[in-house]
Order: C-alpha cells, then sequence, then structure tokens
C-alpha cells in the first residue's frame, strides 16, 4: 500500500489538482498506520516478556534512526537531480548564456530556493517554470528509491517473518497415586518422614 502510493505520486505535476494529490497521500497515511502498531507488536512478541523492554527501545532506535537517515539521504538524492536536471529545463524555457549560468551557480551555491529571489527581470516566469520541472525530477527519484525500498522492505517480511508453531499440549503432571498415562503402572508416592522422638 505505501509502495503503491509512492509510485503513485510520482504521477505528480504543476498541474496536478489537490483532490488528485490528496487520495495519493490518504493512500500513504494509511499504509503508514497499518504497518507501524503491527511491527512494533512483532518486535515484542519475538522476544522472551522478560526482554519486551528491550525489543521496544530497539524498535524505537531503529525508527528513531530511519527517521533521520531518510530525509538526509532522499534530500541529498533531490537536490543532485534538480541540479542536474536545471540547465536543460533552463534551455527549453528560452534561458540561456550567462543568465542561465547564474541560475545555475546561485541554485549550487546556496540552494535551489535562492534562485527566487534573484532578480531576473522578465526572464523570472520562466526561470521558476524551469526550477519547478527541475524539482519535480528530484522528487520523482526520491519516490522510486522510496516506493523500491518499501517493495523490498514488504518482500524480506513474506520471506522471513513466520507464524509462530502452535506448540503441542503438555501432558498434565501425574498425580500421586495416579496410574502413568499409557502405562497403567502407579506413580509411586513418597511416604512420610517418621520422627524417631514420637516413638519413644
Amino acid at each position: 500500500m505505501i509502495s503503491g502510493a509512492l509510485f503513485a505520486l510520482t504521477g505528480v505535476d504543476v498541474g496536478t489538482s489537490f483532490a488528485s494529490i490528496a487520495w495519493r497521500l490518504a493512500l500513504l497515511g494509511l499504509g503508514i498506520g497499518t504497518v507501524l502498531t503491527p511491527m512494533t507488536a512483532t518486535a515484542v512478541a519475538s522476544v522472551p516478556y522478560q526482554q519486551a523492554g528491550m525489543a521496544a527501545a530497539g524498535n524505537n532506535a531503529f525508527r528513531q534512526v530511519g527517521g533521520a537517515l531518510g530525509p538526509a539521504v532522499l534530500g541529498a538524492l533531490l537536490s543532485t537531480k534538480a541540479l542536474d536536471t536545471l540547465p536543460g529545463h533552463l534551455t527549453d524555457a528560452g534561458v540561456t548564456g550567462a543568465t542561465q549560468r547564474g541560475i545555475v551557480s546561485t541554485a549550487d551555491s546556496s540552494g535551489l530556493g535562492a534562485v527566487a529571489h534573484m532578480n531576473l527581470g522578465a526572464d523570472t516566469g520562466r526561470a521558476l517554470g524551469a526550477l519547478s520541472e527541475s524539482f519535480l525530477d528530484g522528487m520523482r527519484l526520491c519516490l522510486v528509491v522510496a516506493g523500491s525500498l518499501t517493495l523490498l522492505a514488504a518482500l524480506v517480511c513474506v520471506l522471513l517473518l513466520r507464524r509462530p508453531r502452535q506448540d503441542a499440549a503438555s501432558p498434565s503432571a501425574p498425580v500421586a497415586g495416579g496410574n502413568t498415562a499409557g502405562t497403567g503402572t502407579a506413580t509411586p508416592v513418597a511416604a512420610p518422614a517418621v520422627d524417631p522422638a514420637r516413638n519413644r
């Protein structure tokens, strides 16, 4: 479900309506919501109850590490892809020469957002349009990578997670003086200890 929503978001462009984006984000939120709780429950249930706290803490630690590394890595991919495609989009928009070189240099040194503060005169609209297209290229790359990783994670879960086997019902403890099941022999009963002092 998460992978499907991420791949569906790759079809978003500057002309996509809010309703078209909303159902994709709703599907993404539903998928994330149905994964987090079972993931924690699986981690806790896979260890003895004495170690349940350690399992929950380890699960939270991995989630925090992923939450920190994910945006950093995907953000780097987005910026790199956007900067790579920016010159081509500027050329397609008719922004060339010194203006194009200035835009690319500013985006490379100060970030994509810095281009919006440049005084480009008549080229402002075309430059911002090219910048939007470059940003979408980077976002699509991030969505494809994230969707592929979630799909791989789902496949790993299917292959590695197994339903726990039901243990066979353990035989009840033999009753003192009763017959042992299947043998017909009586279970010996320990004789009470005799105090020699009471027999004097």
